[in-house]
């Protein structure tokens, strides 16, 4: 299959380039004029919020097409599939770029990376907070073992269930949010320090596969109807979220968890479905520009930041744009050589039990398009 670039949903990449400038704005503000604004730390794991949500969305549309619909079993052979098609996506750049801030660190800049093999299986912020060496990567260990297990799972339960329809997918999912939300409560005992540890945070991505339940099969007819009231209902779940996040004293905090990944489903949802594309091309191209290199951008932007940092003496907004636009050069290199390459060898290595329009994802996410599946898999 060739993989096609062209066919993108708007809403989505816009809401992907958003979540990728927050994340970069907030490493650049916090390198080069560094204050103690902690909430600017809020606002880049927001970022990753969104990007955890739009994978789990987009990976799970992928899984329930994967169903076979004449006994609704997910068999082992698509499980398999889905691994090796999700790693070929997200591992070789990952490991370029791990082999790259271990150079970078180690030869020019004076910074602890000893090798740790714990980064080669994604593992080192399995149970605990992550070094902070290449700390970026510890998103894509929430998002390899979310691969891992919630596909498992769901192949366990239709096996042991033997049942067709659509509500085994969504129990299932939601069981599995349950669980997240049940062992946070009891591990999490502050606000920043444990909450990139994989096993407190895959639950965000599941808030994107319930979305994606939801639409293949219970929001066609409603949505038509109240699209505007879901995304009021999306905005007002969001902010109740960062409310209690910012302002809860007890761990009552914790509810922006399930409000916020709630309240960034019905917007995702309400994006992919009514957002118009601009009328200005040039506003779409940087935005579907963007929304491209943003894995490449996730990975690269720290050791570009580092590097021009300590080598470039002249002053900050001079440093801050070279930075920004040395990030998206590199960021452009290796998403053409990188990763369309093994998009590309993924696509004659791997077969797949239904054809697919590949669109860029989240930065750990499937490529393909989402052009809007009703209850039967139609386009509305």
């Amino acid at each position: 299959m060739i993989v096609d670039f062209n066919r993108r949903n708007f809403g989505l990449d816009l809401m992907r380039a958003t979540a990728i400038s927050f994340v970069l704005v907030v490493h650049l503000l916090l390198n080069f004029i560094p204050r103690d604004f902690w909430i600017l730390w809020y606002v880049a794991y927001l970022g990753v919020d969104v990007f955890f949500v739009l994978s789990g969305f987009l990976i799970g549309t992928l899984l329930l097409q994967a169903i076979d619909k004449t006994n609704g079993q997910f068999g082992f052979s698509a499980f398999r599939r889905f691994l090796l098609r999700r790693w070929m996506r997200t591992v070789p750049l990952y490991y370029v770029l791990l082999a790259v801030n271990f150079t970078a660190g180690y030869f020019f800049l004076n910074s602890v990376a000893t090798f740790d093999f714990s980064f080669v299986v994604w593992s080192q912020n399995l149970l605990t907070t992550p070094p902070h060496f290449f700390g970026e990567s510890w998103s894509l260990c929430v998002e390899e073992w979310f691969y891992i297990l919630y596909p498992f799972g769901l192949f366990l339960v239709l096996k042991i269930f033997q049942r067709k329809g659509r509500m085994v997918p969504l129990l299932y999912t939601v069981l599995f949010i349950a669980a997240g939300i049940i062992t946070r409560s009891l591990l999490v005992r502050e606000k920043f320090s444990e909450l990139n540890i994989v096993f407190l945070r895959m639950d965000a991505i599941a808030y994107g596969v319930l979305f994606a339940v939801l639409d293949r099969y219970f929001l066609s007819i409603l949505f038509k109807r109240r699209s505007s009231a879901f995304g009021l209902a999306g905005l007002v779940l969001f902010m109740a979220g960062v409310i209690f996040f910012l302002k809860a004293t007890t761990k009552a905090y914790l509810l922006y968890y399930p409000l916020s990944g709630l309240g960034l489903g019905c917007q995702l949802i309400y994006l992919k479905q009514c957002f118009v594309e601009p009328a200005t091309a040039a506003v779409t191209r940087s935005v579907r520009f963007l929304s491209k290199i943003s894995y490449s951008v996730y990975l690269n932007n720290l050791v570009v930041i580092f590097l021009i940092k300590k080598y470039c003496s002249f002053p900050v907004i001079w440093q801050i744009i070279t930075a920004a636009a040395t990030i998206v050069v590199v960021s452009t290199f290796t998403f053409r050589f990188i990763e369309k390459y093994f998009i590309a060898l993924r696509e004659r290595l791997v077969s797949s039990a239904r054809p697919v329009n590949d669109q860029e994802g989240t930065p750990h996410s499937e490529n393909f398009s989402v052009s809007g599946l009703g209850r039967s898999g139609t386009k509305r």
